[in-house]
């Protein structure tokens, strides 16, 4: 896994920096629509409110729901951010906070699980992919912050 997914990770690090304009306003080509991490969150974002609309309708259900749709989506929304000044550390900082709503969403998805049984099969499917998708996201984002880490620090 080492060499090919550091790779990788250089890979979606060249291909996602910043932003380019290409005249007033019109045509803004938008560099963290690029980034595979943010791809990925958004095909989970996708999936997880998918999932949610077969939960059940029980209170703790709902809000375990909810904590996991909020955390899901500041992941995205923080590599998003961090693009708008795509300077080293300041970057790295965004990642590092997406990094924790990853954290924080693989706990809510562990704990829906746990508690809250929709669907059965078709739930349990969805959950797990909604997981993959989510682990392969923290994957990237640490492969990430570790290739800007060398970058800033020169070599």
């Amino acid at each position: 896994m080492g060499r090919r997914f550091e790779s990788f990770a250089a890979h979606h690090l060249r291909q996602s920096k910043g932003y380019r304009e290409k005249g007033a306003g019109k045509g803004v080509e938008l560099g963290y629509r690029k980034s595979i991490a943010w791809q990925k969150n958004q095909r989970a974002i996708v999936r997880t409110a998918q999932l949610i609309k077969q939960l059940p309708e029980e209170i703790p259900c709902k809000k375990i729901a909810g904590q996991l749709f909020s955390s899901m989506s500041s992941i995205g929304a923080n590599i998003a951010e961090g693009y708008s000044d795509y300077q080293g550390n300041e970057y790295q900082r965004y990642l590092k906070i997406s990094l924790r709503s990853a954290f924080e969403t693989d706990h809510w998805l562990v704990t829906l699980q746990s508690l809250c049984n929709g669907d059965g099969k078709k739930d349990l499917q969805l959950l797990e992919e909604i997981n993959s998708l989510n682990l392969e996201t923290i994957k990237i984002l640490f492969k990430t912050i570790e290739s800007i880490k060398k970058e800033t620090q020169g070599g």
